[in-house]
């Protein structure tokens, strides 16, 4: 198994439904738990938020006097101001020790930890906000205060999932690749140069006269997410200028080109994805070829497969048999098997447009991009989960990761489209097994590696989106999994500094997993402490940052990223986005709930010289052409 991991992939249990796999739910790291779990978490959080609401002016003044006693500084002085969510994070780790799985012992001292170590982050920030209203500071229960408390509470969410859940052991990856000195501090260089241009007309519109100014912004409540979206905007601007003079130059070397398609019951689909990759095939020059990886199937995958590539004009290939479950382990069956020196990763339920290669081969003329990838659309828009799909994958990908390009801080290309220099996924191990995200994981051990990660937006595929709300909210409970796995896997790349990958996407990645955990639990207590608080919780505060939780700024972004992309028709949809981001921090919280309580000690880092962590020059056989 790649990466060390103890588990291996559980096969698909008989009655599954079509979509099940062993990929689902990893053994070892996830449990298959029905959707009431979470229905009961949000119930038993609303039934706990209800007394809190009516005690919360008496709980006020009764905290207020603690830090009065133990700060030795005047109630009054203190000022006045609310509890807010502090109470919210104490009832949220009591819950998740009670909801979890995993035994009783283990989930007890999960949540005694976190309670512990909340109390004494919250009373240490207040005591020292209590000290500075002495100098003129904002009280410690003031607006202010409590977002500096709140800001803890998702730090000690976040550490006890990360400590106290069992995830796979993390890796350590070296730098194969040295690039010049110039060529590693341009990403930094290009972040700052975009925060100092984004930094002075914000504060200086946050500074003008109160008729003027709509929001506080810079150094203000608010002030990071629209500073950190500017900051965004400013970078994909960047990168979009970036790639279109690049692109001047179009022309192909050609080298030798494998399409590795693994196919987990893809009966239906095959033939035409097999389509799409001879018509990509005929439009370049070089020489293609195949893997079709039947992953454990029950139809007639690989009958309808090798007719398929049968019928090819310009590809060729073969179908390969991998009868142990595991997307992982199939695509390291066709790694084995392949000797092309460009892997293109598609899934068996995608189809490429036929300028796939003359769009995504001139990236890897430059020996330091180690991946590409692009837009995988869905095929079919007409409904209303395709249309939103649509707009989740232009912001996500054609957006978002587009600015992380721009600073070589890119964590994940998504395997529906994928290409890769194939030396390279030899030397790291191939990919990983046994958990969820191997995508992600491949993507930031090449980056860790010292290779640069392509998102371009003009190359585009479309694939197939969940028919059922079973389907879509297994695939989802996988994707939020995956983040989860990857970055415990990947956690090392922060304190080895690995480039802003390590020391700002990462982190930036993990702190975001809790605080969508969160957000429905906090829109529950918010709705209690509003109806039953008797006017301890202010609203404009609250509602403010609640609404950048729930909402997000992103969503006033739609609009003109449709506009950018030609997409403008869709823009009716984005009151229903709403409703889809919803359920995606539903799954969040549901995600957080499917994953197990560890009762050992917590696994060390894994041994240096695994081959996923191999050190610069040494070598190892994975296979043809493991050079």
């Amino acid at each position: 198994m790649t990466g060390g991991e103890r588990t291996v992939a559980a096969g698909v249990r008989l009655g599954s439904p079509a979509y099940g796999s062993a990929d689902s739910a990893p053994h070892g790291f996830a449990v298959s738990r029905s959707p009431k779990a979470t229905v009961g978490f949000l119930f038993a959080f609303a039934t706990l938020s209800a007394p809190t609401a009516w005690l919360l002016p008496q709980l006020t003044r009764g905290y207020s006097g603690l830090l009065a006693q133990v700060t030795g500084v005047q109630t009054e002085a203190l000022g006045r101001g609310s509890l807010f969510f502090r109470p919210f994070f104490l009832t949220f780790i009591v819950l998740l020790g009670v909801f979890t799985v995993g035994r009783l012992r283990a989930r007890l001292r999960m949540s005694a930890a976190g309670l512990a170590l909340l109390v004494s982050a919250v009373l240490s920030i207040d005591c020292a906000l209590a000290w500075a209203t002495l100098l003129g500071a904002p009280g410690p229960l003031s607006l202010s205060g409590s977002a500096l408390s709140s800001f803890a509470g998702i730090l000690v969410v976040t550490w006890v999932t990360f400590r106290r859940f069992r995830l796979p052991r993390g890796i350590r990856v070296w730098r194969h690749s040295r690039r010049p000195l110039r060529r590693r501090l341009a990403p930094a260089v290009v972040l700052l140069g975009a925060a100092a241009a984004v930094w002075w007309p914000l504060d200086a519109w946050a500074q003008g006269p109160p008729d003027r100014s709509a929001v506080p912004v810079v150094g203000r409540i608010g002030s990071v997410p629209l500073f950190a979206m500017s900051v965004t905007i400013l970078l994909a601007v960047f990168q979009l200028v970036r790639m279109a003079w690049r692109r001047r130059d179009r022309s192909v070397t050609p080298v030798s080109v494998a399409f590795l398609v693994p196919a987990h019951n893809e009966a239906p689909a095959i033939a035409e994805c097999i389509d799409s990759l001879d018509a990509a095939a005929e439009r370049y020059p070089g020489p293609c070829r195949a893997y079709i990886v039947d992953n454990a199937s029950s139809d007639d995958t690989a009958v309808v497969a090798e007719a398929a590539l049968a019928r090819c004009r310009h590809l060729r290939g073969r179908v390969l048999s991998c009868p142990t479950p595991g997307k992982a382990r199939a695509l390291n069956v066709g790694l084995r098997e392949a000797g092309e020196r460009v892997l293109v990763r598609i899934d068996a339920d995608t189809v490429v447009e036929p300028s796939l290669l003359e769009r995504l081969l001139p990236h890897f003329r430059d020996d330091s991009v180690g991946a590409v990838g692009g837009l995988a659309l869905p095929k079919r828009t007409s409904s209303w989960l395709g249309t939103l799909r649509t707009m989740e994958v232009l912001y996500g990908v054609g957006f978002l990761r587009l600015a992380q390009g721009a600073v070589d801080g890119l964590t994940v290309v998504p395997g529906m489209l994928a290409a890769y220099r194939r030396r390279l996924l030899v030397r790291l191990g191939g990919f990983a097994e046994g958990l969820n995200g191997e995508d992600a994981d491949i993507t930031i051990r090449i980056g860790r590696a010292g290779y640069r990660v392509v998102t371009d937006p003009h190359i585009r595929a479309y694939t197939e989106t969940p028919r059922t709300f079973g389907h879509l909210r297994e695939q989802r409970l996988r994707w939020t999994r995956g983040l989860f796995h990857v970055a415990a896997r990947h956690a090392s790349a922060i304190w080895m500094g690995q480039g802003l990958r390590g020391i700002w996407f990462l982190p930036m990645a993990i702190l975001n997993g809790g605080r969508r955990a969160l957000a429905l639990p906090a829109l529950v207590y918010v709705a209690a402490m509003l109806a039953l608080s008797r006017g301890a919780f202010e609203l404009s505060g609250q509602a403010l940052a609640l609404g950048g939780v729930v909402v997000g700024l992103h969503m006033f972004l739609m609009v003109p990223i449709l506009l950018l992309y030609r997409e403008l028709p869709r823009a009716s949809a984005v009151p229903g986005y709403l409703v889809f981001h919803a359920f995606r921090l539903y799954i969040c919280l549901e995600t957080l709930l499917s994953m197990p309580v560890r009762s050992g000690a917590r696994p060390s880092a894994q041994p240096a010289r695994f081959a996923a962590t191999r050190r610069p020059g040494e070598t190892w056989s994975f296979g043809p052409g493991a050079d």
